[in-house]
């Protein structure tokens, strides 16, 4: 974990460049964008021992445009995976959305530094599916960091750095949607990214081509969550899944309304534990004034809800129509 942060001022010129998160370098509007608002932006982020850059590439550039001489940073410290981490967050918190493609390159960063790391708890650092996550580790030449338990069973370490065994059995339903998925991959690069022996990943490479409807096979809800499936999970489950999907898309975050929106819905989601818990808050002298609110907001939902029904309608009425000859 990243030792405890020192906010100071630092010299431009001190500043070293970091290996950055994208692939298409700055972003010259944005930098532009910056440079009316140095003052009110949040500190930089570096490497406390060598200066280099983190997080905060677009303000540097900014301050060097505007002239400045000094930029505010928070300096850190900690392993190359708990930097990288750091960087991945702060993005995710006020920067320019970062493209599919640079996430997918974090991906295999994240891999790089510490291959051992189960899918989850790097789609969630990254900002993708875990799917993708399995996808990244199929064309991956990095060694899978894989350790077993007594019984051959192959583990991966989640984010409480607990090792837990990745069963065969979802390991097989894993690698059959990633030969699905990747015609081209290996039997090798499909065995380290499901975590199954080569032997058992030849086996349901041959039961597919044997198959004579090469279907997916129905995933448990774990399963589902692994390889970003949703059909069929507890209803309970779904808000807080569909939620977790729309935080992690860029486009949700591109503009000012979709970003207001996400801290809304943030805000909404309700469990049926969550719904007894802080109904009982409830004094019985606020019951109907409580109601009448809550009842007030779920219309206001209900019109967005259908507004984007409308839209999504016509959108698909346009995908439909045929196109200019």
């Amino acid at each position: 974990m990243p030792s405890a942060v020192v906010e100071d001022d630092v010299p431009l010129e001190a500043i070293r460049p970091g290996p950055g998160l994208r692939l298409g370098g700055l972003d010259q509007q944005h930098v532009e964008r910056l440079v009316e608002v140095l003052d009110d932006i949040p500190p930089i982020l570096l490497n406390r021992a060598s200066l280099e850059l983190i997080d905060g590439a677009h303000r540097v550039a900014a301050a060097l445009h505007a002239g400045r001489h000094t930029i505010t940073a928070k300096l850190v410290s900690g392993s190359e995976l708990d930097l990288l981490s750091l960087s991945l967050s702060a993005n995710a918190r006020h920067g320019l959305p970062l493209t599919r493609a640079d996430r997918r390159q974090a991906v295999a960063r994240v891999l790089e530094l510490s291959p051992d790391l189960s899918n989850r708890h790097v789609a969630t650092l990254a900002g993708v599916s875990p799917g993708t996550v399995a996808r990244v580790r199929t064309c991956s030449t990095v060694p899978t960091g894989q350790s077993n338990t007594p019984a051959g069973e192959v583990v991966r370490r989640g984010a409480d750095g607990r090792r837990r065994p990745l069963s065969t059995e979802a390991g097989k339903l894993v690698a059959r949607e990633l030969f699905l998925a990747n015609p081209e991959a290996t039997q090798r690069q499909v065995a380290a990214a499901a975590g199954i022996s080569l032997g058992t990943a030849h086996r349901v490479h041959r039961e597919l081509l044997s198959s004579g409807d090469p279907q997916p096979v129905p995933a448990s809800p774990e399963l589902r969550m692994v390889t970003g499936a949703m059909d069929d999970l507890p209803a309970a489950a779904l808000p807080s899944i569909l939620l977790e999907r729309l935080v992690r898309d860029p486009a949700m975050c591109r503009t000012a309304g979709g970003r207001e929106l996400l801290a809304r819905l943030r805000g909404m989601v309700l469990t049926g534990d969550d719904s007894n818990r802080l109904t009982l808050g409830v004094p019985a002298h606020r019951l109907d004034a409580t109601v009448r609110l809550i009842r007030q907001a779920a219309r206001a939902w209900m019109i967005m809800a259908r507004d984007l029904e409308a839209r999504a309608a016509d959108a698909d009425e346009a995908t439909a129509l045929p196109g200019p000859s």
